[in-house]
């Protein structure tokens, strides 16, 4: 007996644990090469949607800035313009009341319209209240000198957030810059663009809310400061600093990002991000990594439900095994050493008519032999 290492016991156990590893490694493989398969979809499919939003934003500014420039090429604008740069005497109310009632009532979103001499002073404008200011140190109008571009703009004198869109005004003579227009729209009309309402209205049949319930498309101007609302967060806008990793990578190297991070709210989210160079904006479109990983957590919880079955299953056999072969087995062993001491009175239950029964009644035909 010294010489066994392993009872049979033991034996079973072992041919269990092989059977059962084999099973566990499936589905740790299965489970993460799955999860890997979903990232790549993930990130390709979110990456997708970025440049769809991506598309809309530029849509929009497009448009607005078209119709800025179709605004600055008014012939009665720029003689006007070009009238009270040669004469101080020459009144500017014409100027302002052509903006408001000719050009105001072509945009309901438009604020307020305006226009800046070459030197900075306001001339005319659609808001009476701001004509013989000065705005020779706004970005806006410094930047409108040369380009059409928009300008996000949020100061005390604002209400709220606002979009100026500015564009140079040329002369008729000569096509030399006299001045800049400027439309003024609110910041928050950039929700319903990425929102979808914008399109819709527009007559696309655009779903008002996305698919998954914690995606969100944001955008974060070149101080890391959000210009839309959050889906999660109120009053955002111009206020939540965002310093996560795609606004970095965008911000300071110009590269998109696309991946999973931790947002502004300190939530693990599958993301990418857009850089829109031109504006110097990061357009991020995101949601939960949960709500991304629902798939995988249900075929998870599929693969532990049919693995704890396997595994059920294995320790019924091994049961039904041990009790009906090796206790058998055991008491057989048990009464070969008790005869061995001289017992020859030893009497195996015979239970079955299989080989062990039919060993247990040769082993009690030989115990009666025996003590015959």
């Amino acid at each position: 007996m010294d010489k066994i290492l392993f009872s049979l016991t033991r034996k079973i156990m072992l041919a269990v644990c092989i059977i059962l590893l084999p099973v566990v490694i499936t589905f740790v493989y299965s489970y993460y090469n799955n999860k890997g398969h979903l990232k790549k979809y993930i990130q390709n499919d979110i990456t997708v949607l970025a440049e769809a939003y991506e598309g809309l934003v530029y849509q929009f500014l497009d448009i607005s800035k078209k119709r800025a420039v179709d605004f600055a090429s008014d012939g009665y604008i720029r003689d006007e313009l070009a009238a009270l740069n040669r004469s101080k005497r020459h009144s500017a109310k014409p100027l302002s009341a052509h903006l408001k009632k000719n050009k105001m009532t072509l945009d309901e979103q438009l604020l307020s319209i305006r226009i800046t001499a070459k030197n900075g002073l306001i001339v005319a404008s659609t808001d009476l209240s701001v004509v013989g200011t000065n705005e020779a140190a706004n970005s806006s109008f410094k930047k409108g000198l040369y380009n059409t571009v928009a300008t996000e703009v949020f100061t005390k004198k604002t209400t709220a957030p606002q979009l100026d869109i500015s564009t140079p005004i040329k002369s008729r003579k000569d096509g030399k810059t006299i001045g800049v227009l400027t439309n003024s729209i609110m910041l928050s009309d950039l929700n319903s663009v990425l929102s979808g309402e914008y399109t819709r209205a527009a007559g696309s049949m655009v779903p008002q809310r996305p698919t998954r319930k914690t995606m969100e498309a944001y955008v974060v101007n070149m101080d890391g400061t959000m210009l839309t609302n959050s889906l999660f967060v109120n009053s955002t806008v111009m206020r939540q600093k965002v310093n996560t990793q795609p606004v970095t990578k965008c911000l300071n190297t110009g590269t998109d990002f696309t991946g999973f991070y931790k947002n502004y709210r300190g939530v693990e989210v599958a993301g990418a991000s857009m850089c829109m160079k031109s504006l110097g904006w990061v357009l991020l479109v995101e949601y939960d990594a949960d709500e991304a990983f629902l798939t995988i957590n249900d075929m998870k919880r599929s693969a532990f439900i049919a693995a704890g079955i396997a595994t059920g299953l294995i320790i019924l056999s091994f049961y039904l095994f041990f009790k009906n072969i090796v206790l058998r087995l055991r008491n057989l062993s048990v009464a070969a050493e008790e005869i061995a001491k001289g017992k020859y009175d030893i009497t195996i239950p015979v239970e079955t008519s299989d080989e062990i029964g039919i060993l247990s009644a040769a082993f009690n035909s030989m115990a009666t032999d025996i003590r015959t």
